[in-house]
This record gives C-alpha cells, sequence and structure tokens, in this order.
C-alpha cells in the first residue's frame, strides 16, 4: 500500500513514516484494491491531529484522532480504520 503523508506543522522523522507504514500494513488484510491512500498529520498547540483516508475500487474510509501524542493518535486512526473496514468486509460477504 502506497501511503501519501501531509505533515502541517510538525516534521516526521523517517522513524515516524516507517512505524506508520508498519501500522497501515494491518489494513491490507481488508483491502485489496487500494487506489489513493494519504495520512496528515497535523499539530496545534498541545494536541497532535492524525487523518487517514483511504480510497479504492469501491470503497473509502476516512478516520481521524487527536491527542497529546503522536504514536497513540496513529494507534486509534489504524483502530478506527479497521473497525470500518472489517463492517465493511462483512456487508459485501454476508448472504442475503
Amino acid at each position: 500500500m502506497d501511503l501519501e503523508f501531509i505533515a502541517r506543522n510538525v516534521e516526521l522523522s523517517e522513524r515516524d513514516r516507517t512505524l506508520a507504514r508498519k501500522k497501515f500494513v494491518r489494513l491490507t488484510n481488508y483491502f485489496n484494491a487500494v487506489q489513493k491512500s494519504r495520512l496528515t498529520v497535523s499539530q496545534e498547540k498541545h494536541r497532535v491531529a492524525v487523518e487517514a483516508f483511504i480510497h479504492g475500487k469501491d470503497f473509502e474510509v476516512a478516520a481521524k484522532a487527536e491527542t497529546p501524542d503522536w504514536s497513540s493518535s496513529l494507534q486509534e486512526v489504524v483502530s478506527k480504520l479497521e473497525e470500518q473496514a472489517r463492517r465493511h468486509k462483512q456487508k459485501l460477504t454476508r448472504p442475503k
């Protein structure tokens, strides 16, 4: 999954980018045809906001989290995306 990073008022190190890529690898189990994925990180005073957007062939999921810590914001966003993806996949595979 190719991940686009956008940083606003914060500098993302290579270690942070690697951590985000590792977390997003978990989502590849749910999405097979990802066309675009974007991670936006912004910092205002003591809050770090992380927004994620994944666009695929027949789906779009987005999530946002704001916490004082970058890694906990990232973890929260990935958990939200994973839950949305799980619900979407269950809808597709549920017998009618």
